[in-house]
């Protein structure tokens, strides 16, 4: 936590290739100076999908957030239940 007397530059940039997004905050105190880096990843259901089934897990569900909230597509959250099937497939 950052206290007392402080500058913050904060930028953020898009890759549209890759529909990752950085927010990039560097603190700068008497002290210190510190970059964050949050990155984000851009998903539609059926690339969320394609990455969950690609990590070898087979897709059980959306919803439109973490309650469980009946999937719509027009929030601004996805969730996904996900299981991993045993070897022999069960």
């Amino acid at each position: 936590m950052v206290c007392g007397p402080h500058v913050v530059i904060q930028r953020n940039y898009r890759y549209r290739e890759t529909a990752n997004t950085l927010e990039q905050y560097v603190i700068i105190t008497e002290d210190d100076c510190a970059c964050y880096n949050l990155w984000n990843q851009r998903y539609t259901r059926e690339t969320f999908r394609a990455e969950i089934e690609g990590a070898g897990l087979t897709c059980i569900g959306f919803y439109d957030d973490v309650a469980g909230k009946p999937y719509t597509g027009k929030d601004v959250t996805i969730c996904a239940a996900a299981q991993k099937l045993a070897p022999n497939g069960n």
